[in-house]
């Protein structure tokens, strides 16, 4: 069944001429309701997916349609709160990152990183080596917000282990994959899932994630700025790697 729309919805989706037109007599009736459905079709198939902020901005501009235009500017607003949300989180992520440099499971982070690779290496470990590169992302990832002039670098960094990444999990049967739905400013999220069900993940806009992840129906866990934690916990009881799982709790 068609659905039914109202002069009064018609009105609030053609532009200012059109209403004008319509309400002294210029225009008809079946006219305004064309014009109204070839502007909703507008909005239903228009894709802002790949489209960079500055162009979303000017389309919002440049469009003469009040239904698209709507639907533009409800995303730069939510672009603006999820920037907002953050630069809260990488606030505490570096606050975190600074603290664990010298106190992750009471012996530092590059201390823990050593052990693991030790693991990984002396003794062939593939879980070992996973966590060690599951580390690497995660520091590469907080040294682009630290390091603003080589963040570049650093979100490059990351993707390439994320995709190395990729084939490792696959041989050990890890769960992971991609999603679109990222609830920041961002392209995707992969999720990877440690062997006891602990949930990471990692905001990424490199297109060429998609060749290295599948598709993943899952919920984030709502946990922000617990990557480290997550990691730290479970090398801990793993490996008996560190000594003190009680200052994990000291930043929040």
């Amino acid at each position: 069944m068609a659905q039914y729309i109202s002069i009064t919805e018609a009105l609030s989706g053609v532009g200012k001429k059109a209403r004008a037109s319509y309400l002294v007599g210029k225009m008809a009736e079946k006219e305004l309701m064309l014009l109204y459905a070839r502007n909703k079709k507008e909005v239903d198939t228009f894709s802002t997916f790949g489209m960079k902020f500055d162009e979303i901005v000017r389309e919002s501009k440049a469009t003469h349609n009040p239904l698209l235009r709507n639907k533009l500017l409800d995303l730069i607003r939510q672009h603006a709160e999820n920037s907002h949300r953050s630069v809260v989180q990488n606030d505490i992520s570096l606050a975190k990152l600074d603290y664990y440099l010298d106190s992750a499971l009471g012996i530092g982070l590059r201390n823990v990183m050593k052990e693991l690779s030790r693991v990984a290496h002396s003794a062939k470990n593939q879980e070992a080596e996973i966590l060690l590169l599951l580390m690497e992302i995660e520091f590469a990832n907080l040294s682009a917000k630290k390091h603003h002039k080589k963040k570049k670098q650093c979100y490059e960094r990351k993707s390439i282990l994320l995709m190395q990444l990729s084939q490792l999990l696959g041989e050990m049967g890890w769960r992971s994959g991609i999603s679109t739905t990222t609830g920041k400013n961002a392209s995707y999220i992969v999720y990877v899932y440690l062997p006891d069900g602990t949930q990471l993940s990692w905001h990424c806009n490199d297109w060429q994630m998609i060749y290295y992840y599948d598709d993943i129906d899952c919920q984030w866990d709502g946990l922000a700025c617990s990557t480290f934690e997550k990691l730290f916990s479970y090398i801990h009881e793993k490996f008996g790697i560190g000594t003190d799982l009680i200052k994990l709790k000291q930043i929040a």
